[in-house]
């Protein structure tokens, strides 16, 4: 009886041992995920960076396609004509702070600016100066993102929107003391050159700041890339034989 009770206590004893280095294992403190990518391999880094790129592209691509297409055909015009009344009034509201003489015209989509007697009707805004086209580039691009919450993008996504809307607004109130600056003719230069190559350079550096803030998401993924590419080159184990108690008894049979 002694023994079995001195076994018995042995046994509870290493049970207690193992149970509280289990415990210490699983309160050990998990490693942080690196934020850095200097660490990363260059072809992880190139196949990462692929990936974000492609994505990104395939978010952002179509709905500069599609409202492109919107803007060459007439019969879609009525799409864009609520946009275009709220910014016309936008800049005209603008416009009247200053003190400018200016008539709204043509359903509230055209700005007429009497300067020194002479009426300039040529400040129209049309479907493509409603700036549609870089709010849905832009929010494709935050929107195709990898490694950022869903809500992150999407709070970027409607912040950039709202902040490229009303920069648009102010763009067109902008258009008079431009003409008075440089005349008409500087003028539409300038506005055709803002028009095709200035906001797709604000949206740029938009999409600049938004990845700076959020580089260390960013970098987890590149860090989970190389996690992945580690177990990829590592040799898996070799199955251990497993002798079942048949075969035991046969072999000692034949013995």
């Amino acid at each position: 009886m002694g023994k079995t009770s001195s076994k018995k206590g042995r046994r509870e004893s290493i049970g207690s041992r193992s149970k509280r280095s289990k415990t210490i294992e699983r309160e050990e403190p998990k490693p942080e995920p690196k934020e850095d990518l200097n660490d990363v391999p260059t072809n992880v880094l190139l196949i990462e960076s692929a990936k974000t790129l492609g994505l990104m592209l395939l978010f952002a691509v179509p709905p500069l396609i599609l409202i492109r297409l919107a803007y060459s055909i007439d019969a879609l015009e009525f799409m864009f004509y609520p946009v275009q009344i709220v910014e016309t009034l936008g800049a005209y509201l603008i416009v009247k702070l200053f003190g400018v003489s200016v008539t709204l015209a043509e359903g509230n989509t055209r700005l007429n600016f009497d300067i020194d007697g002479v009426v300039h009707d040529d400040f129209r805004v049309i479907p493509a100066c409603t700036a549609l086209m870089e709010i849905g580039f832009w929010i494709g691009l935050v929107m195709g993102y990898r490694g950022t919450k869903v809500r992150t993008r999407a709070l970027w996504a409607m912040g950039g929107a709202g902040f490229l809307f009303i920069e648009n607004i102010i763009r067109i109130a902008a258009n008079y003391p431009i003409m008075l600056y440089v005349g008409e003719a500087g003028w539409h230069d300038y506005h055709m050159f803002w028009l095709e190559w200035g906001q797709l350079a604000v949206v740029g550096l938009m999409f600049l700041v938004f990845a700076f803030f959020t580089r260390k998401q960013l970098a987890q993924v590149f860090q989970s890339g190389v996690a992945k590419a580690e177990e990829e080159l590592e040799p898996e184990p070799e199955p251990k034989k497993r002798s079942s108690y048949r075969s035991k008894r046969k072999k000692e049979a034949f013995k």
